[in-house]
């Protein structure tokens, strides 16, 4: 009963990793692809642009040494996940407000883009891709054997 219980609860834990990892990475990807021509679309010059697009991509990076930080001295990677996942889906929201047509915002673009998606990027980041490795129970033969078969 218990490995079936584990492998109903790891069958779901790699559901959810895979529907978060998917939908942060089309957010992501989407965001990043469109941020340069957008910017330089309300008049931001060439450098201009790739100046806000790499402060971005700097900020995801360097934040995720928060988001490991946290995860692992505070509240644990399952409420940073949680939490970091509602600061990143709140800035994409905002960030596709103020870049809709008619609203064309480049203060709440930056609010968006720079103070919640890239935090939020930082802390599912180094999060979400360990959860693999943690599926496994090691009190658990059977667990065991298919966590050496899997890595």
């Amino acid at each position: 009963l218990r490995i079936r219980f584990g492998a109903t609860a790891m069958a779901i834990a790699v559901l959810c990793i895979v529907v978060i990892e998917l939908c942060w990475s089309v957010g992501l990807n989407t965001l990043v692809s469109t941020m340069k021509s957008w910017l330089q679309d309300q008049g931001f010059s060439n450098a201009d642009s790739s100046s806000v697009h790499q402060i971005f991509t700097l900020l995801s990076f360097a934040l995720s040494f928060l988001g490991g930080i946290v995860a692992e001295c505070y509240i644990g990677r399952y409420r940073t996940i949680l939490i970091f996942s509602a600061v990143y889906v709140a800035g994409c929201a905002l960030t596709a407000v103020a870049a809709r047509p008619g609203t064309e915002s480049i203060p709440l673009f930056m609010i968006g883009i720079l103070v919640l998606t890239a935090p939020g990027t930082g802390g599912v980041k180094p999060n979400i891709g360990t959860f693999g490795a943690d599926q496994f129970d090691p009190a658990i033969e059977e667990s065991v054997r298919r966590k050496e078969a899997f890595f």
